[in-house]
């Protein structure tokens, strides 16, 4: 009886009292621009990123935006991290818009 009572002690403890530590891996592509579409490394503020026929604006009216400026990669290019997350990626989202 003893060892139910603590099981279900520590049972309805735990369900009321469990915390979910989760932390959060977040580029905004504010801190930085790149306003042609050759290659190359700019410094963000999660680490150096690596475009590839893409750039960064502020300045274009007809670009998407969520913040200031829009990520524009336009025919095959690409980004990605030239560093890697500790743990690596749970979930990635964005917003896109396709021109």
């Amino acid at each position: 009886m003893k060892f139910l009572r603590s099981f279900l002690s520590i049972v309805i403890f735990s369900t009321f009292f469990s915390l979910t530590i989760q932390a959060q891996f977040f580029e905004d592509f504010e801190a930085a621009s790149k306003t042609g579409y050759s290659a190359g490394s700019i410094t963000l503020s999660t680490g150096t990123w690596f475009f590839d026929d893409a750039l960064l604006r502020s300045d274009g009216s007809g670009d998407k935006k969520n913040g200031s400026q829009s990520a524009r990669i336009r025919n095959a290019g690409s980004i990605s991290m030239n560093f890697n997350k500790t743990g690596g990626a749970d979930e990635i989202s964005f917003f896109y818009c396709k021109f």
